[in-house]
């Protein structure tokens, strides 16, 4: 009994094999999801982070300058790494459960949570390095962002041609326990493209 997750249902010499060619669905594996929540989680952490301190520049009765941000090189890169590194603590980048609405929002907002506490402790010890009114701003920026990017993402991979293909390698009741428990399953969504019967021919819905 076997299961294969992202291949193309192809028949085995001499075996059956029964297919649906309905969705011929996207190859797009797990790792290649992971990557792609990594880059855009990256790009908006900036993102946010850079429109916080613009904000608070306007706000203190400051030019513009862009200039500043330079100084603050260190604080480009520290935010991100701990956005990614509290995000993977909270399962952000748990793929099964990454199109799932609900756990999204819910994740965003403890990690989000969580980066308020850090950073308070930071602008306490050293304000000149995160001024308070900065951390306000990337808040208030970071949430809707990520929740309208996640759920976003979620809808995206539910559809159909980016569902994950499963190729089914037995028969009978095995193969039947197989679909019942992938069907099952809410937290990743799978497509049953079909199976490939090793042995006497298969029979189920």
């Amino acid at each position: 009994m076997n299961v294969q997750l992202g291949s193309r249902p192809t028949s085995l010499p001499g075996h059956k094999s029964k297919t649906n060619n309905q969705h011929r669905g996207l190859n797009f594996p797990f790792s290649a999801r992971r990557v792609l929540l990594v880059l855009v989680d990256a790009m908006l952490v900036i993102v946010a982070l850079s429109g916080a301190f613009m904000l608070w520049q306007r706000t203190s009765g400051l030019a513009v300058n862009l200039a500043d941000f330079s100084t603050r090189w260190y604080v480009f890169i520290a935010t991100p790494a701990i956005w990614w590194t509290l995000a993977r603590l909270n399962d952000l980048y748990d793929i099964p459960s990454s199109t799932n609405k609900f756990l999204n929002v819910e994740r965003i907002v403890i990690t989000s949570t969580l980066i308020l506490v850090l950073f308070l402790v930071v602008s306490l010890l050293a304000p000149h390095i995160l001024p308070r009114l900065v951390l306000a701003y990337y808040l208030l920026i970071t949430l809707p962002t990520f929740t309208l990017w996640r759920l976003t993402y979620a809808s995206l991979f539910s559809a159909p041609p980016l569902l994950n293909r499963v190729l089914i390698v037995g028969k009978g009741n095995r193969a039947r326990t197989i679909i019942r428990k992938l069907r099952e399953e809410k937290m990743a969504k799978y497509q049953i493209v079909g199976y490939i019967d090793v042995g006497e021919e298969a029979t189920f819905d």
